[in-house]
């Protein structure tokens, strides 16, 4: 079924969404205040969907997706026909509202009318519009073309039968909608996000951890492993007999964690035993077994994923960054020179960084520990491919 999409507000998140409409097969039309930032739209798209269709994510070609969108200078042209509305605006309270009640008035009474708002609750802006029964929050992680995640956040006003047509038109474009139950600040998503960035920040402030090391924490751990089960799924299969045995095992731990950034609210035997139910839907726990080898095989398939890939290692780009730069006027392969890692008093070099970009060439590394302030000489690297006789780094 083909559908008609608005997008209001042409930037990062305008693009991503009118690329997400796109791509299942609907026309977009996309609408802001100056052409100039609808040509900067333009080229956005064209640039993106030109990836898109080079890593194999697209069912046709790339110009096909592009000729389904179209832009305009003027709104009430942008809306007509539209089924579904998606307002893309800056994050500022005044605008959504003025800009709300003009969509109000222009768009059709039985359309759906979407904020791609990050935090305002969607009540905050549309309280006092006469058709605010069909409007809420449809909120997407970034980019939404490769992260199918999208909060739908209702306010209290808004009609079930919104809600409902809302997701049910999201599951069409691939997405994953996720019912946020009630009006929250920041959302689910949001919060969760914040939670884990107070504590970075805390960290890194009170001298714990650097932040280079605290993001590889991130990449190479908890977010390696979060891609794959979600907290509560990691903590099912991190002990045998699931999220109760883990609170049993891990909760007081947890406890004074929190009570040490003064939140000293205990998790109660109540919602525990919530949680634990429906992970026990998901993670049987007389699999536990069964899943916790499923969970390794889908984590060595990722493993082995990045690892093959060295564009998505951003871990050796981190590591290699901290290399002082090598000023010699001619290198090539073969050549000998010593240069010094630093890089927080970790071994640089090891298997899991064997492959590393330096300038535009490929170098292999040898396993091999470099303490912090070392010299390394070239012969334990082999370039791939001489350099160009200039000046270059390791970045």
């Amino acid at each position: 079924m083909t559908r008609h999409f608005a997008v209001v507000g042409s930037g990062s998140i305008g693009i991503g969404w009118a690329i997400v409409f796109a791509r299942a097969g609907n026309t977009v039309k996309v609408y802001d205040l100056e052409q100039s930032r609808l040509d900067i739209f333009t080229q956005g798209v064209n640039e993106r969907l030109q990836v898109l269709q080079e890593e194999g994510l697209l069912n046709e070609g790339a110009d096909i997706v592009c000729s389904r969108i179209s832009t305009s200078l003027d709104l009430a042209e942008s809306l007509e026909g539209a089924e579904y509305i998606q307002e893309c605006a800056p994050e500022q309270l005044e605008i959504k509202k003025a800009l709300f009640a003009t969509l109000e008035a222009l768009a059709s009474n039985s359309a759906i009318i979407a904020s791609s708002s990050s935090a305002l609750k969607i009540s905050s802006f549309t309280s006092d519009l006469s058709t605010r029964t069909r409007c809420l929050v449809v909120h997407p992680g970034n980019p939404p073309y490769l992260l199918p995640v999208v909060e739908v956040v209702p306010a209290s006003f808004t009609s079930g039968d919104t809600v409902a047509r809302a997701q049910e038109i999201l599951r069409e474009l691939n997405m994953s909608p996720i019912l946020v139950m009630r009006e929250i600040e920041g959302f689910v998503f949001n919060r969760l996000q914040g939670a884990m960035l107070r504590e970075a920040y805390a960290l890194v402030e009170e001298g714990v951890v650097d932040p280079i090391d605290l993001d590889i924490v991130v990449t190479q751990g908890l977010g390696r492993r979060w891609s794959v089960v979600g907290p509560f799924g990691t903590s099912t299969l991190n002990v045998e007999g699931g999220i109760t045995a883990h609170v049993a095992r891990m909760g007081e731990s947890y406890y004074r964690m929190g009570a040490d950034r003064g939140q000293s609210e205990r998790w109660s035997d109540e919602l525990v035993e919530k949680i634990a139910a429906s992970m026990e839907g998901l993670f049987l726990n007389d699999k536990w077994t069964e899943n916790v080898n499923r969970r390794d095989r889908a984590l060595m398939k990722l493993n082995r994923l990045i690892t093959d890939n060295g564009e998505l290692n951003f871990l050796s780009e981190v590591a290699t960054s901290a290399l002082t730069r090598c000023n010699s006027s001619s290198v090539g392969a073969g050549t000998n020179f010593k240069f010094s890692a630093t890089f927080n008093s970790h071994p640089v070099f090891s298997t899991a960084w064997s492959k590393v970009v330096c300038g535009c060439k490929c170098v292999r590394i040898s396993s091999q520990d470099c303490e912090s302030g070392s010299s390394i000489p070239i012969s334990v690297i082999t370039f791939v491919t001489p350099f160009p006789r200039k000046p270059f780094s390791f970045r």
